[in-house]
């Protein structure tokens, strides 16, 4: 009968593991360095441009629309659509917008949110 070899980790092995977990630890921080940015939500009508705020200043937006009164609530970082008059109420379960470039739109309402930022990230590139 033949034993099986035990294979243990060698020191290549343990170097290659310890790059790895540095290339990923290095790339995670480096995705909340951005996070930093000051942002604005920016609530738009189909006249424009209706209101900006800043995304750490809480409040509630009254936003008129032909439907009547949408309201888009700003929490902890966080934009949300919480009442709108449109028929299904899809903007509303849209879940909050926190990042620039996120966006809840009430297409029957004529109502949009969109997070800005001073910083410009390139999201996607074609030729």
């Amino acid at each position: 009968m033949r034993k099986c070899a035990r294979m243990g980790l060698k020191p290549f092995d343990l170097a290659l593991i310890a790059a790895l977990v540095f290339l990923a630890g290095s790339w995670w921080a480096l995705g909340f360095s951005g996070s930093r940015d000051p942002a604005w939500v920016q609530v738009y009508t189909a006249q424009g441009l209706y209101r900006e705020v800043p995304l750490g200043e809480d409040g509630d937006v009254r936003v008129p629309g032909p439907l009547g009164e949408s309201l888009v609530e700003i929490c902890s970082g966080e934009a949300s659509m919480v009442w709108s008059p449109c028929p299904n109420k899809l903007c509303m379960h849209m879940g909050a917008a926190s990042r620039p470039g996120d966006s809840i739109v009430c297409v029957p309402n004529r109502v949009s949110v969109v997070i800005r930022s001073a910083r410009t990230d390139t999201d996607a590139v074609s030729y």
